[in-house]
C-alpha cells in the first residue's frame, strides 16, 4: 500500500511539472495580404529584428495568409516589393507568447516595360532575265 501512494505522489509531482515544459519563448506574426480584388498568394513577407539583425521570410499561401514564428524584439515588417506592388512597412515590438494579427492591403505599384523594335533593311537584289 505504501509502494502505490508513494507511486501516486510521484505521477502527481510529474503532472504538475508538465506547464513548465509548456512555455513559449517565441512570438507568432500572422495575417493575410490582399489588394482590392482580394487575397494575394505568392508575396513575401520579412520581419527584421532591428536590434539583432535576425531576419524571417514567409511566402503567402493561395488564401494570401502569411505566419511569422519569431524570437520577441522590435522588428520591421515588410510585404510586397515587386513590380506590381508598392513595398510596405510597418515596426512592430513583439512580445513573449504574443500572437499579432497583422494584415497588409496593397496598393498597385508602378508598372515601367520599355519595348524595343529594330530592324535592318533587307539587301536589293537585282533581277536579271
Amino acid at each position: 500500500m505504501r509502494n502505490f501512494w508513494q507511486r501516486l505522489l510521484f505521477i502527481g509531482a510529474l503532472f504538475a511539472c508538465l506547464p513548465a515544459f509548456a512555455q513559449n519563448t517565441t512570438a507568432r506574426l500572422q495575417g493575410v495580404i490582399q489588394d482590392a480584388s482580394g487575397p494575394l498568394p505568392g508575396v513575401t513577407v520579412t520581419a527584421v529584428n532591428t536590434e539583432s539583425g535576425l531576419q524571417r521570410s514567409a511566402v503567402t499561401g493561395t488564401e494570401g495568409t502569411f505566419v511569422l514564428i519569431v524570437p520577441p524584439g522590435p522588428y520591421t515588417v515588410t510585404a510586397g516589393g515587386t513590380t506590381a506592388f508598392e513595398e510596405q512597412k510597418a515596426t512592430l515590438r513583439l512580445q513573449v507568447g504574443q500572437v499579432i494579427e497583422f494584415n497588409f492591403d496593397m496598393k498597385p505599384g508602378k508598372l515601367s516595360a520599355a519595348v524595343s523594335v529594330s530592324a535592318d533593311a533587307a539587301p536589293e537584289a537585282e533581277l536579271r532575265s
